[in-house]
């Protein structure tokens, strides 16, 4: 088992553990694909574990059941499963003793959905469960956009704020996991921090499509960008390419780059939404014909 980074977090919650000060509920908040879900395994894998192991490897029987996700006494919920009746199944549970050990521990992934109109009902069964805490029940909630947080979910429950990862974190957490890849280093160098960019990156082959713009081969790019099979893809390409077009900007001062990149922030926004994936890739290709071909 390997953890990459965030020392700080992890010497934190050791002296807040060996000093019995753990809160009932903590926040962790920072960019996707930095760990915090990870690490918040990691407490719970620590609050569970026979053997006491903090961030290193075990296989004593509790650390065995969370690697197979069956842990009696772990809950992690994801943002599909945020529902008023999987809620209050939810704090039925934990109010029972716990099987294993001497926590039950909730991971809630994507916590900021619960402050859609729509969740209101499941947002106050768990918020009622927040403000009456059981000593052996520990909340995380996952967010990678704090300031959505119900303010009455956060003024209940501790922020511990996770920053990007260095580069050598990143490096060495995509190398254990796509040892074959030769371009590791330009994965990483565009992932901002973030082991889950990273691969997103190099599996949606994102870095051809960079390279196909410092090579400014753009009828290839162009190629690319109409076969993109869809929303979700092209998402992930503009979001990549748009720090680009900036520094081209920067670098040229060609104002029609700055208006491209406004405009490649509307797609963005667009994409939000029911559009026609047909239709915007192919006004997106002729855009990018029209600036880049011309002007770089």
């Amino acid at each position: 088992m390997n953890f990459y980074g965030h020392d700080k977090q992890v010497e934190l919650f050791l002296r807040t553990i060996k000093s019995n000060r753990l809160h009932h509920a903590y926040i962790f908040s920072g960019i996707k694909g930095i760990g915090k879900r990870y690490f918040a395994t990691n407490i719970a894998r620590y609050l569970c574990c026979e053997e006491r192991a903090y961030f290193s490897k075990c296989l004593c029987r509790s650390c065995r059941m969370i690697d197979e996700g069956m842990h009696p006494d772990i809950y992690q919920i994801n943002r599909e499963s945020l529902l008023a009746d999987n809620i209050r199944e939810l704090i039925s549970d934990i109010s029972m003793t716990a099987t294993v050990g001497t926590y039950k521990v909730v991971i809630i992934d994507d916590a900021d959905v619960l402050s859609a109109t729509n969740q209101v009902v499941a947002a106050n069964i768990l918020l009622k469960t927040l403000e009456e805490p059981s000593d052996s029940t520990i909340f995380f909630l996952i967010t990678d956009r704090y300031d959505e947080i119900l303010a009455t979910i956060r003024s209940r429950a501790v922020n511990i704020m996770f920053r990007p990862l260095e580069f050598h974190d990143v490096k060495d957490a995509v190398s254990s996991l796509r040892p074959d890849i030769s371009f590791i280093d330009t994965a990483v160098s565009l992932s901002y921090g973030s082991i889950g960019k990273a691969l997103d990156i190099i599996d949606s082959n994102i870095i051809n499509v960079n390279q196909l713009l410092i090579d400014k081969e753009f009828v290839k790019f162009v190629e690319y960008i109409r076969s993109v099979p869809d929303t979700k893809t092209l998402f992930m390409v503009i979001s990549n390419i748009y720090p680009y077009v900036l520094v081209l900007y920067k670098e040229t001062g060609y104002y029609e780059l700055s208006e491209l990149s406004y405009y490649m922030l509307e797609i963005l926004k667009r994409l939000n939404y029911n559009i026609n994936l047909d239709l915007i890739k192919s006004d997106f290709a002729s855009k990018i014909v029209e600036v880049l071909s011309e002007k770089i």
